[in-house]
């Protein structure tokens, strides 16, 4: 499946239902599709190359599922630029990765503005609300106007390149992830499925969209279940509670430390989060303590712990009924992966013997090459794990490359 086809598919089942919420702004099925159209008229009259890339450069706002559906409609490559970017990081992952359009947030022109005559291959920028200082930027709501809301004719495969992720890794400087429209698609659906997103959610969106863990693991997987998201614009716990209590959201992701926020919050209060029902976590182990008190405090919500990277998205899953016995655990392999833990010559390790994971499927990144990446392992057919491996059983490596 394309990724434009997850929405395009869903305003067709709901179309006046709501997809994005954001504050006082409401975005239908039926207007985010037509405006993810004509956002992608609006790159493709700039007859930029096939691959071009298309940067953006924003907090969680409405615009942001414009452009990500909109971006996939062209055969364009959409590159997710953190907004916590120093301007010298910024120059250098819009330079690496030749950036021809900028899409950014007005609240972080003077970032642009500080880098632009350093990036000569930058050569259209538009702005989301005011562009402050920035030269030559066009209101986004201009960029787009008088575009056709029909999906525009362009010939795409789901092998194509499509997004662009800049990872920072534990040391040097970011590294892009640059994954195919398959990819994305394998990992959207395989939360879908571990998570059990389905229509009925409103899922909130309340870490970066410029993340994979918020963009591909949990608001690609919401639209393409034709569930309703709410986006939290800054985060914190008062900022959290008072949108649940507003939207009714039932499913969310956060890293181990907001939940951990949340619950250590001196306004806390378990009635202002009565919808809330699922909520997923990655990033970094998470404390015993925060899980068991999560459970104690909020009894009717489940919790997933989901394993992976940026280059290969989900590739682990604890699913909330082996709580609170495997406590420590990231879980069994997902359901569309092959997972092992090896030892270095590549045979399986024991259970409870330290080993490290290695997995293979078709959610991860391409290669230099443009072809898929793809991890090779001796030793022959893979053959996966039944048991559920504990943290302390895979590399030190493999924890901090994690989610």
């Amino acid at each position: 499946m394309l990724t434009g086809d997850m929405l395009r598919r869903s305003a067709r089942r709901f179309s006046r239902k709501t997809a994005i919420a954001c504050g006082a702004t409401l975005l239908d099925y039926a207007t985010l599709d037509a405006q993810a159209n004509r956002l992608a008229h609006a790159l493709l009259a700039l007859e930029l190359p096939r691959t071009a890339k298309v940067a953006m450069l924003s907090r969680n706002l409405p615009e942001y599922g414009i452009v990500f559906f909109g971006t996939a409609r062209t055969g364009h490559v959409l590159v997710n630029v953190s907004v916590l970017y120093a301007p010298d990081e910024l120059a250098y992952v819009l330079g690496k990765a030749d950036v021809s359009v900028l899409i950014f947030d007005g609240a972080l022109a003077k970032k642009v503005a500080a880098v632009q005559d350093r990036l000569p291959k930058l050569r259209h920028l538009v702005a989301i609300g005011a562009p402050g200082t920035v030269a030559g930027a066009q209101a986004f709501d201009d960029f787009i106007s008088g575009q056709s809301a029909a999906s525009p004719d362009v010939a795409i495969d789901e092998r194509d390149p499509f997004c662009m992720t800049y990872t920072g890794g534990t040391t040097g400087r970011p590294k892009g992830v640059l994954c195919d429209h398959r990819a994305r698609d394998v990992t959207a659906h395989t939360v879908m499925v571990e998570e059990a997103i389905d229509e009925r959610d409103m899922v909130g969106i309340v870490t970066p969209l410029f993340h994979v863990a918020a963009l591909n693991i949990m608001f690609q997987p919401a639209i393409l279940a034709g569930a309703s998201t709410c986006l939290l614009t800054q985060w914190s716990p008062e900022g959290f509670m008072e949108m649940v209590e507003r939207t009714g959201m039932t499913a969310c992701f956060m890293v181990p430390t907001q939940l951990a926020m949340l619950l250590n919050d001196p306004g806390f209060d378990p009635a202002r989060l009565a919808t809330w029902r699922k909520v997923s976590f990655a990033g970094a182990p998470m404390p015993d303590w925060v899980q068991k008190e999560a459970m104690r405090r909020l009894p009717d919500l489940r919790i997933t712990q989901i394993y992976g990277q940026s280059e290969m998205g989900v590739i682990a899953v604890l699913r909330h009924w082996y709580l609170p016995a495997k406590l420590g655990a990231v879980g069994r392999q997902a359901y569309n992966v092959d997972l092992r833990v090896v030892r270095p010559d590549g045979s399986d390790v024991a259970p409870g013997e330290i080993g490290e994971v290695v997995s293979r499927g078709d959610n991860l990144m391409l290669a230099g090459d443009g072809r898929r990446g793809r991890l090779r392992h001796p030793g022959g057919p893979l053959e996966g794990h039944d048991h559920l491996g504990r943290r302390e059983h895979l590399s030190q490596g493999d924890r901090d490359g994690a989610l």
